[in-house]
């Protein structure tokens, strides 16, 4: 029961988290590095974080949030993050498909930590990341465990209304 209330809390701290609002729009990176920053060792980090300097629409916002929490939450525990030589690789960019509209991509690539798993325990967390498509049709993901850890891609379809890029 304490683990569960333990979730709940770390949970409602992201959700109160991470933007540093200017109308309806968030600052990615820093949503980003506050979220992270909570599970990450301060004196020997052990994930980075690159990408485009991008202001996201709030509901975005929070939704990449807590995917990020629990991806961290879920190395911390099983994870690269669960050992002192693993490490996590966070990078998100935005491009362009094939109807024309811009795509957050996010990637979450795990190293240096234990063997994974051949499957994935089906717990709260998991079916937090691997449900999301089945929220919204402009949201798409996959989860791979492969050879060097966790392997997580995430995507947003986004309206014009849904983003603007730093200058």
């Amino acid at each position: 029961m304490s683990n569960f209330i333990d979730r709940l809390q770390s949970l409602d701290l992201v959700a109160r988290t991470g933007c540093e609002i200017d109308g309806d729009m968030c600052n990615l990176g820093v949503v980003l590095k506050k979220v992270t920053s909570r599970l990450d060792n301060p004196s020997r980090p052990q994930i980075t974080l690159q990408g485009a300097e991008i202001e996201l629409a709030a509901r975005w916002a929070h939704l990449v949030a807590i995917v990020t929490h629990e991806l961290a939450a879920n190395a911390v525990r099983h994870g690269a993050l669960s050992f002192t030589t693993g490490h996590v690789d966070l990078r998100w960019s935005i491009v362009r498909n094939a109807k024309n509209r811009d795509v957050l991509q996010i990637s979450w690539r795990e190293r240096g930590g234990p063997a994974p798993p051949r499957t994935i325990r089906s717990g709260f967390g998991m079916r937090i990341l691997r449900d999301l498509p089945s929220v919204n049709r402009r949201l798409n993901s996959v989860l791979r465990l492969e050879p060097m850890g966790l392997s997580y891609d995430f995507s947003l379809e986004l309206c014009a209304s849904d983003i603007r890029m730093a200058l």
